[in-house]
């Protein structure tokens, strides 16, 4: 059997608090829990601070690293993706939702 890969899930986001903690509660189930979530907060003006400071207390697996200035989307991409420590990146969205075997098969193929 192979060894486990270390993956991250890289989350920018920018005013998504509407949709932010299904999000959250949806890679926070993953079957598979060797991973860190990475939220790069593109200096949101709604909840989503306060959203995300309130999951990382809650998993120490949740990281989040606030822009105190507004960049480009894709600034902010690739500003999540560069805050991860994973050997494996998984991008995902404040409005999408992760199977619950999402990253178990993530790392079933990576390893």
């Amino acid at each position: 059997m192979s060894e486990s890969v270390f993956i991250s899930i890289a989350l920018p986001v920018y005013n998504g608090a509407k949709y932010l903690r299904e999000a959250l509660d949806s890679v926070c189930a993953q079957k598979f829990t060797e991973f860190e979530l990475v939220v790069s907060d593109n200096a949101s003006t709604d909840e989503t601070p306060r959203i995300c400071e309130e999951y990382a207390y809650r998993d120490p697996r949740i990281k989040v690293n606030r822009s105190e200035r507004f960049l480009e989307q894709a600034d902010n991409v690739n500003r999540a993706v560069s805050l991860c420590s994973g050997e494996w990146v998984k991008l995902f969205c404040h409005d999408d939702l992760m199977a619950p075997a999402c990253m178990a098969r993530i790392q079933e193929f990576a390893a």
